[in-house]
């Protein structure tokens, strides 16, 4: 027995998704390496965990925005899988990269509880 009820892990309150994001998801290939988007949709309602990291100072500083984006298929009826990747996720200003999209399963039913969606 481990003392406490693994059945909280299922559980996650609406209340604290309050992000919504705009995604554009990879079309095609471009022109010089780069790529075509899809028309952005809306993504809504999630949890963005924001973050800055630097690297350096002074003049040699650099700064990127390592975040996770919290998707979770009971409140939001959106699948992340690997085309998500290289795509675009713009907050407000702010536009970020997607890096990596890795599925959490449940411990006990073995179905998708969310996703994480790393973006930079």
């Amino acid at each position: 027995m481990l003392g406490w009820d693994i059945r909280v892990l299922a559980m996650i309150d609406k209340r604290l998704l309050i992000d919504e994001l705009q995604v554009k998801l990879v079309k095609d290939k471009g022109d010089y390496g780069g790529f075509v988007y899809d028309e952005p949709f809306t993504l809504s309602p999630v949890r963005f965990d924001r973050n800055l990291a630097t690297a350096g100072k002074d003049n040699a500083r650099q700064e990127t925005k390592p975040s996770v984006i919290f998707i979770y298929p009971k409140y939001c009826k959106t699948v992340a899988d690997r085309s998500w990747v290289d795509a675009v996720v713009i907050d407000g200003d702010t536009e970020y990269t997607v890096d990596k999209v890795i599925p959490v399963y449940h411990p006990l039913t073995n179905k998708i509880f969310c996703f994480e969606v790393e973006v930079i």
